[in-house]
């Protein structure tokens, strides 16, 4: 479909070289629709399920969420003319057409999650209050630290499962052994400081010689970048693609040879996690973050603050500005049962 040009891949949400979405070719994004009546059996008890809420997938906390989100109101926002996708989400909030499922990994998908950046403005609680979002800094680098240092302090081999496994039956009862690498604690106090990525854009910056990388430009068009004049977006991007691509391809990765020069137990974590499928660390650092964020997060919203509006968007909180303080301290304390202090940011959608 891609190349009878259908479809093409959406530069957005690239890892790496590849697409996690495709979208129509721009000469089928007209905005156009007709209703067709499902009309057969399957195709009407597949629709049901579809939409359908189960409360063994989503568990009290996810239950908890779904609920919420009828406390949501979507108003009028000014989304730019032939944004079809941005109306279709405006009229499926407007239609109420709330839905929740949880991944294999425990991410929880909604209405709002598919809700498009230039649109989340829009969103007010059902009362007309203000909301903000509430979200952990360098998350996915933050628990990529957490889970080396779990695999090293406990003697684990880097298997995903076991460091799963460990730390969710810790239930948060533990800080980090001391006993891990000291460039793992490094690597876990940049994190936690919101340091990392410049401290990459500056180590890139001291290589005497060119650090050539392929990147994607929002228009979907590649080019050829010496990553030393590399923008800070760009850093971000090049530092977490070596997570989650294929590892050969992050070998060459710039970041990554940053990685193994100065943070040797993290890039060994990640080629061993990755060992069997490149797909591997992703879902265990997915795993680790709807564990904090969904399971205990939001639990302990559900069993103290059951009356406050709450939804989330993977690693942050959608909550009233009223209560954000509040929701950053709870976030920072349920990571701290693991050992870690992240930066907490809140701002506006």
């Amino acid at each position: 479909m891609i190349r009878a040009n259908v479809v093409e891949r959406h530069p957005s949400y690239l890892a790496g070289q590849f697409p996690k979405a495709i979208r129509f070719a721009p000469e089928f994004r007209t905005g156009e629709f007709e209703f067709v009546e499902v009309d057969t059996k399957p195709a009407r008890r597949a629709a049901t399920v579809f939409r359908s809420i189960d409360p063994d997938n989503l568990r009290p906390s996810g239950l908890h969420l779904w609920w919420n989100l009828g406390k949501f109101k979507m108003g009028r926002y000014p989304f730019p003319y032939g944004d079809h996708w941005a109306a279709y989400i405006q009229a499926r909030w407007d239609s109420g057409d709330h839905h929740a499922v949880r991944c294999p990994y425990g991410r929880l998908h909604t209405l709002l999650t598919q809700t498009p950046r230039n649109t989340r403005g829009g969103l007010t609680t059902e009362h007309g209050e203000k909301l903000c979002n509430v979200d952990v800094a360098c998350c996915q680098l933050l628990l990529t630290g957490l889970a080396a240092a779990t695999a090293y302090s406990n003697n684990n081999t880097a298997c995903h499962t076991n460091v799963m496994s460990r730390i969710f039956s810790s239930r948060g009862a533990h800080g980090l052994s001391t006993s891990i690498p000291d460039d793992v604690a490094e690597w876990i106090r940049l994190c936690e400081t919101g340091q990392i990525y410049p401290y990459m854009q500056d180590r890139v910056r001291q290589f005497d010689e060119p650090a050539w990388q392929w990147i994607e430009r929002d228009n979907g068009k590649r080019m050829r970048i010496d990553m030393r004049d590399a923008s800070a977006k760009q850093i971000k991007r090049a530092t977490l693609i070596p997570m989650f691509d294929r590892q050969a391809r992050a070998e060459a990765n710039p970041v990554f040879q940053v990685i193994l020069e100065d943070f040797p137990g993290i890039a060994r974590f990640v080629r061993q996690v990755k060992r069997e499928k490149h797909e591997a660390l992703a879902c265990l650092l997915q795993g680790l973050e709807s564990f904090i964020m969904i399971d205990r997060v939001g639990n302990r919203m559900r069993t103290h603050f059951q009356d406050e509006i709450l939804q989330s968007i993977h690693d942050a909180m959608i909550v009233r500005v009223g209560f954000g303080e509040t929701m950053s301290e709870i976030i920072k304390d349920e990571f701290s049962r693991f050992g870690v202090s992240p930066t907490v940011k809140t701002g506006s959608l």
